[in-house]
């Protein structure tokens, strides 16, 4: 009997999520697999930019959701709970550009969610 991949990516994917955006391997969906059949690498997960534990507690929704990027299980068990600067590094040239434009996104929201009275202060947003 086929199993259900209880992983945290999406059962379909919707176009502008069909690849990963640190190496831009096209996803596969999440799908039931059959027993003892090895998970594709480039299977739709999502991931955080930044990790969890580096996230305050009092982050606004917003931010939340533009922390969340499609990935591939490979890149997302690679990148692990790396600050964003270290796993940069790490990134093809072609694709850097695309984390950078994330992390200047996720700085914005946070500098106008604290003039709205939510915190965003105890994330590092350094990239050097």
């Amino acid at each position: 009997m086929p199993t259900r991949y209880r992983g945290n990516g999406p059962p379909h994917l919707p176009r502008r999520r069909r690849h990963c955006v640190y190496c831009r391997a096209a996803l596969v969906p999440a799908q039931c697999f059959p027993p003892g059949v090895p998970l594709p690498p480039n299977l739709a997960t999502r991931d955080h930019v930044f990790p969890r534990r580096l996230i305050p507690a009092d982050a606004p929704q917003c931010w939340h959701e533009k922390n969340r990027v499609p990935c591939c299980a490979a890149c997302n068990c690679l990148k692990a709970d790396h600050h964003p600067a270290e796993w940069l590094q790490w990134l093809p040239p072609s694709t850097r550009g695309d984390l950078a434009a994330r992390l200047s996104a996720l700085a914005d929201i946070a500098i106008r969610e604290s003039m709205a009275g939510a915190s965003c202060s105890g994330v590092d947003f350094m990239l050097s």
